[in-house]
This record gives C-alpha cells, sequence and structure tokens, in this order.
C-alpha cells in the first residue's frame, strides 16, 4: 500500500543549520508544524541537498531525487549560505515560490560584503500565521478539510492504478467528523474506500468527484488513524458503517474483577471506592498491578439481535467476550463492536489489559503522561448513520 510508488510532499523548508551560529535564526520546525497542522505535506532539505536540486522549469517545480515541490520555505534566518541563496534566486528565475519567514536575510554566512535583498525580492516575506494560505492561494491544496484541523495529519501516496491518503487525529480528547477534499488532478480515480488494518478489510465510503476533485467525509476518534484508497475501478464491496457519538447504556448492574498475570485464572472481585467505573491508575500503582480488570453485565433480548457496543475510553487493548465466547478484540480507537445476541439474557465481559508499569517502575515511565487505567465511562450500545 505504501510501496512502489511516491510519497506526495508540496513543499520543502529549509534546513538553516550554517544560520544558526551566524545570527538570529528561526527554528525550522515552527514552519514545520504550522504546514503539518494545515495538511500540507512538506520536507526539510539541507543547504546541501538544496544545492544538488534540478529545476523543473515547466512545472514551475524543483527535484531531489525522486522528490519534486512546487514551493520552498525558508525560516528567519539573519544570514544564509552564499550558495543557498545563489540556488534560490535560481528558483526565484524559474518562477518558483519562494517564503521567507518573518523577512529577507541580511547577508551571506561566509562573510561576504554582498547585496543579496535585491536580488531576492521576487520571493514572498509571510508571518507563519499566513504562511500556508500563502501557499494554498499561489500551488493550490492536496488536501482540505471543510474546517480548521490542527490535529489532522496526513500522507498522500501514489502509485500505479491509484493514490493512498493516510490520516491519523493526533488529538487525545478530540473527534473529527468533516468533509475531506482530495485534489487528485485528474479524473481517472472515481472511487473511494477505507481499509481497515485490523480486519484487512476495504470498505466502500460516499463520494462526489468534480473536476479532478473527490470530497468524501472523514470520521476519526481520539488517536484513530485511517487510510482512505482511491481508486478507478469500483469494487462490489460493503459501506463502511458509522455510528452515532451518543448511546443508551447497557442498564444491568455491573461487576469489576481483576487478575495477576502470574495467575490470571484466578479472578477476584475489585472494591475500591464507591463506583465501578473510574479512574484505577492509583490503586493500580499502591498494589504494582500487572493483570487483567475484567467487568461483567448482562442484558436481555426479547429475540436475537446484532447490536454494536462502543467504549468511549483510551485503553491499551480489550477483549470481550459474549456468553463465554471471544466476539472480538480491540487494541486501539475506535473501540467499537458489532456483536450477535441471542434470544435471552447474554452475559457480556470486557477483559481489559495493563501494560507492566505500575510493576516495573522504571525511570522513563515515571516522566511520562499515562491515560487513566480502566473503564472510567459505562459501555453503551450505539446506532449506525445512514447516510
Amino acid at each position: 500500500m505504501f510501496s512502489e510508488g511516491r510519497y506526495i510532499s508540496q513543499a520543502a523548508v529549509l534546513y538553516h543549520a550554517d544560520a544558526e551560529w551566524a545570527g538570529e535564526a528561526m527554528l525550522f520546525q515552527k514552519p514545520v508544524r504550522v504546514l503539518l497542522e494545515n495538511q500540507i505535506d512538506c520536507d526539510i532539505i539541507s543547504a546541501d541537498a538544496l544545492l544538488k536540486t534540478s529545476i523543473m522549469a515547466k512545472d514551475r517545480a524543483f527535484q531531489i531525487g525522486p522528490q519534486s515541490y512546487k514551493a520552498l520555505v525558508i525560516p528567519f534566518s539573519q544570514y544564509l549560505p552564499a550558495q543557498a541563496v545563489d540556488k534560490v534566486i535560481s528558483l526565484l528565475k524559474s518562477e518558483i515560490p519562494v517564503y521567507f519567514i518573518d523577512g529577507l536575510p541580511e547577508g551571506i554566512c561566509e562573510g561576504q560584503e554582498r547585496e543579496i535583498r535585491t536580488p531576492l525580492l521576487g520571493s514572498e516575506v509571510v508571518s507563519l500565521s499566513n504562511l500556508a494560505s500563502a501557499i494554498e492561494n499561489k500551488i493550490g491544496f492536496s488536501v482540505r478539510t471543510a474546517a480548521s484541523l490542527p490535529d489532522l495529519r496526513t500522507y498522500r501516496y501514489q502509485y500505479d492504478g491509484g493514490t493512498a491518503l493516510y490520516c491519523f487525529n493526533e488529538s487525545t480528547g478530540d473527534i473529527i467528523d468533516t468533509e475531506v477534499e482530495i485534489n487528485l488532478e485528474t479524473n481517472q480515480l472515481q472511487y473511494c474506500y477505507r481499509y481497515h488494518a485490523f480486519e484487512n478489510q476495504l470498505y466502500r465510503i460516499p463520494s462526489k468527484q468534480r473536476n479532478g476533485i473527490i470530497k468524501a467525509r472523514l470520521q476519526l476518534e481520539p488517536g484513530e488513524a485511517a487510510v482512505y484508497i482511491l481508486k478507478k475501478e469500483k469494487d462490489i464491496l460493503p459501506y463502511y458503517v458509522s455510528y452515532e457519538q451518543s448511546g443508551r447504556k447497557l442498564g444491568g448492574p455491573w461487576k469489576l474483577s481483576y487478575a495477576n498475570i502470574d495467575d490470571d485464572a484466578n479472578f477476584k472481585e475489585l472494591y475500591y471506592g464507591d463506583q465501578v467505573f473510574q479512574d484505577l491508575t492509583d490503586w493500580a500503582a499502591k498494589n504494582k498491578f500487572n493483570g487483567y480488570l475484567r467487568y461483567e453485565t448482562e442484558v436481555y433480548f426479547v429475540k436475537d439481535k446484532r447490536e454494536c457496543l462502543r467504549i468511549t475510553d483510551t485503553l491499551n487493548g480489550m477483549e470481550i467476550f459474549v456468553n463465554g465466547v471471544v466476539s472480538g478484540r480491540r487494541i486501539g480507537p475506535p473501540y467499537y463492536l458489532e456483536i450477535p445476541f441471542k434470544e435471552g439474557r447474554n452475559r457480556i465481559c470486557i477483559e481489559i489489559a495493563s501494560t507492566p508499569v505500575f510493576a516495573a517502575g522504571d525511570d522513563w515511565s515515571a516522566l511520562t503522561v499515562l491515560p487513566p487505567f480502566g473503564l472510567i465511562n459505562e459501555p453503551e450500545f450505539c446506532e449506525p448513520i445512514c447516510e
């Protein structure tokens, strides 16, 4: 899926190590962060790599190895190497957009007495806050969302017969639900699919295509990643099913028990506080716990029925049993599982594994922000969204 093809990057950001000791300089991470938060893929290139670029005047782009770029971004630098300045001037002569952040350089690193500002006047001087819009207005967009989504990361990969778009929600608490536009610059790729890595399954995604741009809905839970596949061929596949963000409680009383890793067949009921659903980090740390938590309840159905069980907490991994039989496993978001229930009483058991962090207590983990341990919110049944 991400091999034998080419990663699509729109801009190159200059890594100006020379400038950091020659005078004032902006960290290159700042413009990179701005571009990523606006879904503009970029690569960091050194001055040495910039010197090896070949200019594609017809496409108004420049190339380094197999990668091509339509814009060059230079973080603020009081001084730049002479050869790098010469290369930037040649890019400007070929009408390739060059963006200096917060100002043009004053001179040359090597101490040469040389006027460089006049030859660089064809470039654009922009602020960090205006960088993304300036680039998009000049060279167009590759991926665009209906609203600003600084937590969305994208990675676009092109191969023979299609394009893959990797999407990741960096937020730990906010859901992404938006319309995404993908500028393919071709009308041949008309069909959109979503790949479910855990199931190794493709699903159809309703989409619209016009003038080489595909529009589709993108939904990501906090911490969730997804791959969209854009193809020429129409495959007969099931549609991707999304679910409501709110649901109904299961209704029955819950029982909480635990078992240590060295005695995982011996579950003991856990009495801690006055609630079943709570953060058990303090309890796990105090007892140096390494093992499994088990949450159990019963539900009743008047006839056979399929329901989607939704867990809203962040987990290391979980396994769900219904009537003693494994119904499914989840190791990352989204924690949805469609389960067939039989008529009558059904016993649901959710097992959550801990990491060794509470038992081992290593130095690095002491510096890490750990997510809450255990289920904080009661699991729900949720309904599919019909589009």
